[in-house]
Parts: C-alpha cells; structure tokens; sequence
C-alpha cells in the first residue's frame, strides 16, 4: 500500500493541495485526467491511503452487486471474491478496480438501453486508461443509430468537462508529453509479444534489452520493435471486422470481453493489476443469462 498509493497518489495529492502546484503543469502526470479527483483528496499520508481504499472497496463492492444480481447463480460472485487471494492488496491500491466497475457499468447500461450513463462509463474509463475508447469502437456495429449518437455526445461531453480545466490552466502541454510517454513505451520482456524476442536471445540471437520504468524493454533490433508496435492496431482491425461479419451472433458482453483480451495480448505492458479489469468482464459475461447472450442493442 505504501509504494502503490502513499509515494504515487498521495504525491500528487500533496503537490497539489500543500504546495499550491497545478498537474500536467507544473508537474507531470502519467495519466489522463480521470485521475483528478485523487489528486484533491484531503488528509495526512495514512488518511489518504484510508480514502482511496474505501473508494477502492466501493468499487469492488458494486461489481460484487452487478454480478451476484445478473447471475445465473453464485459462481461469478465467488470468483470476484477469490480474485484478490490471487492478486493480493493490488487489487485495491491501483486505478485498475475503478476501470473494472466503469467497463460493468458501461456493459450494464448499454443493456437497458441508457446511452447517456453508458458514455459516462466509457469516458470515466478511458480517463483513467485511455485504452476503453477502443471499446466503443468495437461495440458500435451491436447499436442502433441513436445509441450511437447518444452515447458519443454523452462520452465527449464528459471528456471535455474533465479536461477543459487542465487545458484552462496551461497544462496541455503536459497532458501531450502524457500521451507521448505512453505511446512511446518499449515492449516489456514479460508481454506475450516479447516472449520470441526472449527466446530468440536466449537462442544468441542479437536481440537488444534496455532497462524500462518497470522491467527490461525489447530495445533492438530496430525493425522488430516497429513491427511489434503494429500488431495491436492489426489485431483489432480483424477484430472490428469479425465482429461486423457476426454482429447478429454477439452479445456486448462477449465483445467488451474480447475487447479487454484484445488489448491485454496486444498491449506494450503487462501487469498483475490488469487481471482485475478482464477478471470483472470475464465473470460478467459467465454471468449471463441466456437471453443476454442474445441480445443486441
């Protein structure tokens, strides 16, 4: 809990709130803006750390309701529950919970037909991750028209108002160098993509390693690395296409699950906190009842 939240979060929040200093201006964050609200929460180190797991734990909690009230029985609920004997205290001392109960929330809504809330959910996660907008990309082909608008001025009206105040206050530039940073990051050796690599130098091949944020990154050769960058984005063009070839097949449940697969195969980083936002969609779609497998917006 120290390392996750009081020397990365309650850094933020102290910059913020004790010293007068405006993020992604006067200092960087590697995050988009969904993560504001943590940057003012109040309080000592130890309160802070109290704050951001109760709000952890309400998330937690609202999946635990989302799923023992969709499911067919008591399987997915019981499955959350054991999903943090598996990751340990990471589960809710990292952003990746509050992504999980937005990405429950978006499914749920689109659902029952909310549009306006179900942009909220898309937006609130891709504030927090980025990568959910190719979430509503790849749902599109199950909405009707009107869906899809509603939920595109739902979700870019909740982009703005997050973040107009940063742009307001001079940190666009900040938040450029943000979105740089993250797209800029080298293959991690324990990605799937960096397994050939691994093998192939463990075979003498020259495959050059540099020392990353988090673990090693493939660094050479050059064309290899380029190649890999491309993969995701081919990934989820035959992706796009499957799901329009099939869409009378596909429940938004199955897609928003292969969707969060997608990107946990073809991502440049891979952590044990990603676990918890395919965990959330897995146990959603185990959920299902029939008539929501069928179903199609």
């Amino acid at each position: 809990v120290d390392d996750d939240v009081q020397y990365h979060y309650f850094l933020w929040a102290d910059l913020v709130l004790r010293h007068g200093l405006l993020p992604w201006k006067a200092f960087p964050i590697d995050y988009p803006p969904g993560v504001l609200p943590f940057t003012v929460l109040p309080g000592s180190s130890h309160i802070y750390e109290l704050e951001f797991m109760v709000l952890a734990f309400i998330a937690d909690a609202l999946i635990a309701r989302t799923l023992w009230r969709s499911g067919r029985d008591s399987l997915p609920l019981w499955g959350w529950i054991a999903l943090p004997v598996l990751l340990g205290p990471v589960m809710w001392v990292r952003l990746d919970v509050f992504v999980a109960a937005a990405l429950v929330g978006l499914v749920c809504c689109l659902e029952q037909r909310r549009w306006a809330l179900a942009g909220f959910c898309v937006a609130s996660a891709t504030l927090l991750k980025i990568w959910p907008a190719l979430l509503l990309i790849l749902i599109f082909p199950l909405l009707d028209r009107s869906g899809r608008w509603r939920i595109l001025w739902s979700s870019f009206a909740t982009v703005v108002v997050a973040t107009l105040p940063v742009v307001l206050w001079g940190g666009a530039n900040g938040l450029w160098s943000m979105l740089q940073t993250q797209g800029g990051r080298g293959l991690e050796i324990e990605t799937v993509w960096a397994w050939p690599a691994v093998f192939l130098r463990g075979l003498g091949a020259s495959i050059g390693f540099l020392n990353g944020e988090g673990s090693p990154v493939v660094d050479e050769p050059l064309w290899l690395v380029r190649l890999w960058g491309l993969l995701l984005p081919l990934l989820v063009c035959v992706f796009a296409v499957w799901i329009w070839r099939l869409r009378p097949h596909l429940s938004l449940r199955a897609v928003s699950l292969g969707a969060a697969s997608l990107v946990l195969i073809g991502e440049k980083t891979l952590s044990p906190q990603s676990v918890v936002w395919v965990g959330a969609l897995t146990l959603l779609y185990v959920a299902s009842r029939p008539g929501d497998l069928r179903r199609r917006q």
